[in-house]
């Protein structure tokens, strides 16, 4: 029966008493009347004189590593609360060590600390806080739940396989693509120097070796076709088949985030597009504060959404550099599994847009026919397309034959194993 019940009870039958006369009966409820009306005051503003802060300096953080994080909770009223539980929320998928929670008395003026530590042991956006408060009367007539502060978020990246034995010179899965200029000079590949010539850019000029020779002397670059990739992770739920799911869909996540690093750390451009849905669609960024009725309410008030209406791709615009891998790091930290849309639908409509420029690797856990026509859309439109399937090695099979006719090469990936021999494998 819930509170406000309890009390027209109590003011029904205080009513009965006092019209049948019964003199003990109507002074014990008037005593039990006063007590709820009293316990409902000084909870509610109990409540609101507590006031805390979260201490959690990081905000990203790899796969095994240990979070700190600290709660201060102050009590600035001027009434004693008989016992207050603490409680900060944690994510249920990152193990947890220390005090996140506790049940204490709190004086005027007192300072309460918690602290604990998160191991980050699954990839993901993972939600700390916000902080849960509860207090009640020492009779237990009333009790109130509220929530305060902003909630904190992790991100967790993914593992990252070291991928070897990658050659400049050789064919490669991010290899070489056809581009509209046979030859780029890449900067970060110096072979020499030479003598000044006329509209040699400034920024080229080596200007010790100029010293040295007492005249100007121009940078000379080895020429390459390398010019980079967009990594596109097929999440659609359905693709998965059911088998495997969270295996297969981890694994294709890892073997983007390390595709990613490999071909930035050879100083390529690199972009990421996705058809599943960012967490942070998910997430709380408004300030938390509000009360509940019970502790159900609580929790449902302050988890993050269960769902994302997320209608368009997840993408990381083509760029090259520490701050692009970063962003693209971040994306595969965050992304999920959605209904959305098949990856073969996404790129049929997305790919006019696309740089033609860099190689589109296709990360999905099976080959689709719409797949095979936007693969095939593609390459007529110049782009050099691959295609990387996870843990489905029939699907593979069955549509090889189709996409090599399409010019587009594929490959199967069954483990960690597979991942880091991707570099040696020539087309």
């Amino acid at each position: 029966m819930s509170r406000g019940r309890w009390l027209a009870l109590v003011v029904g039958v205080l009513a009965l008493s006092y019209v049948l006369r019964a003199g003990f009966a109507t002074f014990a409820l008037y005593v039990v009347l006063w007590l709820l009306l009293a316990s409902r005051l000084t909870v509610g503003r109990g409540l609101r004189s507590l006031h805390h802060r979260r201490l959690c300096h990081r905000r990203r953080a790899k796969l095994g590593e240990l979070v700190d994080v600290s709660i201060e909770l102050r009590h600035e009223g001027r009434w004693p609360l008989p016992w207050v539980m603490i409680e900060d929320l944690t994510p249920a998928a990152l193990p947890r060590t220390g005090e996140a929670t506790r049940i204490t008395p709190l004086r005027p003026g007192q300072t309460v600390t918690l602290r604990y530590q998160l191991t980050a042991t699954r990839r993901g956006y993972h939600q700390i806080g916000p902080l849960l408060l509860e207090t009640g009367d020492l009779f237990g007539l009333a009790r109130k739940f509220s929530a305060g502060d902003q909630a904190h978020y992790l991100l967790v990246h993914p593992r990252i396989v070291p991928i070897g034995g990658y050659s400049v010179a050789t064919n490669r899965p991010i290899g070489e693509v056809r581009a509209e200029r046979r030859i780029f000079e890449d900067p970060s590949r110096l072979r020499g120097v030479r003598e000044y010539r006329a509209g040699d850019k400034l920024s080229h000029v080596h200007w010790r070796a100029s010293a040295r020779a007492a005249a100007l002397q121009t940078k000379v670059f080895e020429p390459t076709t390398m010019i980079g990739a967009l990594i596109c992770l097929d999440m659609f739920i359905p693709a998965f088949e059911g088998r495997g799911v969270d295996q297969r869909s981890e694994l294709a996540v890892t073997a983007a985030a390390s595709l990613a690093s490999y071909i930035s750390s050879a100083n390529q451009r690199v972009g990421f597009a996705s058809n599943g849905r960012d967490a942070a669609d998910r997430a709380r960024f408004d300030p938390i504060d509000f009360e509940a009725g019970s502790r159900s309410q609580a929790l449902r008030l302050a988890r993050m959404a269960e769902q994302s209406h997320r209608l368009r791709p997840f993408e990381v615009p083509v760029g090259r550099g520490p701050t692009t891998l970063n962003h693209i790091l971040d994306a595969t930290a965050r992304v999920e599994l959605s209904d959305f849309q098949p990856v073969g639908a996404m790129l049929l409509r997305e790919y006019p847009r696309l740089p033609r420029d860099v190689s589109v690797l296709v990360l999905t856990p099976r080959v689709e026919q719409s797949l095979v026509e936007a693969c095939s859309a593609m390459r007529r439109s110049g782009f050099v397309v691959h295609v990387f399937v996870f843990g489905n090695e029939a699907s593979l099979l069955r549509q090889r034959g189709r996409l090599l006719a399409a010019g587009v090469h594929s490959y199967g990936i069954d483990d960690d194993a597979h991942l880091a021999q991707l570099a040696l494998t020539r087309l």
